[in-house]
């Protein structure tokens, strides 16, 4: 938004008369070290089977914990659940968050 190439943007936006999206700052996730978690960094890159346990870790990791019954769940039921259930304040005020 406050970049060189946000308010670019923005004028665009307006001038083809395309609506204004709501912007929301997501947390940096970091280790225990405060390193940033990324693949640049050569953070693991996890396999298939383990994608339900660790999108219910991840939204665990933004204060949207599943509830019991879709803990581990596949990952559609998980990102369905986080969809209807997103609420942006849980993450207000927050720069980073640790993964353990």
């Amino acid at each position: 938004g406050r970049t060189p190439g946000g308010v670019i943007v923005r004028v665009l936006q307006r001038l083809l008369a395309l609506p204004t999206p709501q912007y929301l700052h997501l947390p940096l996730v970091v280790e225990r070290d405060g390193a940033k978690l990324s693949k640049s960094a050569h953070a693991v890159a996890a396999s298939g089977t383990e994608a339900p346990r660790l999108l219910t870790r991840a939204l665990e990791l933004l204060r949207h914990a599943p509830p019991a019954e879709l803990r581990n769940a596949p990952v559609t039921e998980q990102l369905e659940w986080a969809r209807r259930s997103w609420e942006p304040s849980r993450l207000a005020g927050l720069d980073e968050l640790r993964a353990d």
